[in-house]
């Protein structure tokens, strides 16, 4: 028995979302937790943040 296994909708909405992150340079608001693609003089990359 495998635990922890992700389940087909968990990862299809989870390529769904980072797809649409990275096609829009702007920020997303899910349940608890916000998901923005940065750019900065360091690099790019997602700025996670968990909503208090």
């Amino acid at each position: 028995m495998v635990q922890d296994e992700p389940q087909r909708n968990d990862i299809i909405e989870t390529i769904e979302s980072i797809n649409f992150i990275v096609d829009r340079d702007e920020e997303y608001i899910f349940n608890n937790a916000s998901i923005r693609y940065v750019k900065s003089m360091f690099g790019s990359g997602f700025k996670i943040t968990q909503a208090s």
